[in-house]
């Protein structure tokens, strides 16, 4: 009897199972950021070599 988990129980442990709203969250942000950094390195390897200054104008306007 002693093993037998109350429904209580249970429910709390699948809740503690699932990634808490704020853990999502920054999963999700991370992901974001792999992504967009990506998008950069892609966009960055495209742009014609230019200035230093010119560069990053045209990689922030793609990108934003």
């Amino acid at each position: 009897m002693d093993k037998k988990l109350t429904k209580q129980q249970a429910r709390d442990q699948k809740r503690l199972a699932r990634p808490t709203a704020k853990k999502a969250r920054e999963d999700r942000k991370k992901e974001l950021a792999l992504v967009d950094q990506k998008h950069k390195r892609k966009i960055r390897e495209k742009t014609v070599k230019a200035d230093k200054k010119n560069k990053k104008e045209v990689i922030a306007k793609k990108v934003a």
